[in-house]
């Protein structure tokens, strides 16, 4: 007689892995929208130094030199705190199918 747990098994993990796909395909794209905000941002500001410079205007030049460096920085901290969040949601997800954890809605 014939065993279908392995091919049930089976079907299951490859609906699994294509629910996974899915799911990292979204949170890739708002990670692309993400960084080309803030490299536009990182870009206006340094647009609005280099205008400065031609303009000759010393406070104005470093006023947009901080807002640059805050962009940056902003910017990196944005990325890498949606970065922690994927990889905290992967392991969560694993972690509710290896122990069989129903989530609570």
């Amino acid at each position: 007689m014939m065993d279908y747990r392995h091919i049930n098994n089976a079907h299951h993990s490859h609906k699994s892995v294509e629910e996974g796909i899915v799911m990292e395909n979204d949170e890739s794209l708002s990670l692309l929208i993400q960084k080309c905000m803030w490299i536009c941002l990182i870009l206006l500001a340094a647009g609005l130094f280099v205008f400065s410079l031609l303009a000759q205007n010393v406070i104005y030049g470093a006023v947009s030199l901080v807002l640059a460096l805050i962009c940056e920085k902003c910017g990196y901290k944005a990325l890498f705190a949606e970065f922690d969040l994927k990889i905290e949601r992967k392991k969560e997800l694993w972690r509710k199918r290896k122990y069989g954890i129903q989530s609570r809605k």
